[in-house]
């Protein structure tokens, strides 16, 4: 048999059908242009499993539907548009990755195989849109600030949830800070400042988001204005990074943002380390917990 026969030419040794995994790459050279291969890590697998992807149309394809502005290059999409963009030249990976679904066949490894891992028909690919998560209940009474408030999941109004956070950005929650805003607050002297942390950054603002607490049921959402405000500039300044970003990681944001819309009275309620947020306007309601 010839050492290059192409893999979709193998014999085929086994077929899988919707196995979760990591969407990885692989460096088998130094450029970025064509130094890098798609991988995929198998999630359930007993022992470490990767699988080389034999070619890379399905997946740039799936990526330019799931990245918020899509792999610019497809012919080069596994080095420019995942690796470099995505996963910011390496340095971004684990659970980062993104976390798919795929079906196809594993083909026969050859010695002259470059690669790593087993030769794989890709057939299929689908992004796994969220990941449950779950915490313990605790008997303590923690403060609504200086805690980070990590997001469970949006709920409805029965407490049931419908929306995790992405697999790819798990850690996304809210701080609220117990000092006084620094500037000056327009709409409310006794404004504080919180964070919404997530993978998504943004360029900083003259004009920002900041909360004050009414009756310790509510939190009012006003503007206050940075005096240290610069517009960004280049190489100074922090941009956004949307580009890097899969859509659902920015729609999660997005969802956060409307619960903690500027101009809102927010329903908090705290039980044990357990916090829920309701925007009465838009009927968003969300869970987060803290340990």
């Amino acid at each position: 048999m010839p050492l290059d026969i192409a893999i979709e030419d193998r014999e085929t040794l086994a077929e899988i059908n919707d196995l979760r995994a990591y969407l990885d790459v692989e460096k088998i050279g130094e450029s970025l242009d064509s130094g890098y291969v798609f991988m995929l890590e198998l999630m359930d697998s007993q022992d470490p499993q990767f699988l080389h992807i034999s070619k890379d149309q399905l997946v740039c394809a799936f990526l330019k539907e799931q990245m918020m502005f899509g792999s610019t290059d497809v012919t080069n999409c596994a080095g420019w548009g995942y690796f470099f963009r995505y996963l910011r030249n390496g340095f971004k990976g684990g659970n980062y990755r993104m976390h798919v679904t795929i079906s196809g066949k594993i083909k026969e490894k050859l010695a002259g195989d470059i690669f790593s891992g087993e030769p794989f028909l890709l057939e299929s690919i689908t992004k796994i849109p969220s990941c449950p998560i779950s915490f313990e209940s605790k008997d303590i009474n923690p403060s609504l600030e200086n805690n980070f408030w990590r997001l469970q999941g949006f709920i409805n109004e029965n407490g049931e949830i419908y929306s995790y956070p992405t697999c790819e950005d798990p850690e996304i929650g809210v701080f609220f800070y117990d000092s006084l805003v620094s500037g000056t607050p327009i709409e409310d002297s006794e404004a504080k400042t919180f964070d919404i942390r997530t993978e998504v950054s943004t360029s900083p603002q003259q004009l920002f988001a900041v909360y004050s607490v009414v009756n310790f049921e509510r939190i009012n959402i006003s503007l206050a204005v940075n005096p240290g405000w610069m517009p960004p500039r280049p190489a100074t300044s922090v941009t956004d990074n949307f580009s890097r970003l899969t859509v659902d990681i920015k729609n999660k944001y997005d969802s956060l943002n409307l619960i903690l819309r500027v101009q809102n009275e927010i329903e908090y309620a705290l039980t044990q380390n357990n916090l829920e947020l309701y925007n009465p306007e838009n009927q968003i309601r969300a869970r987060f917990f803290t340990k």
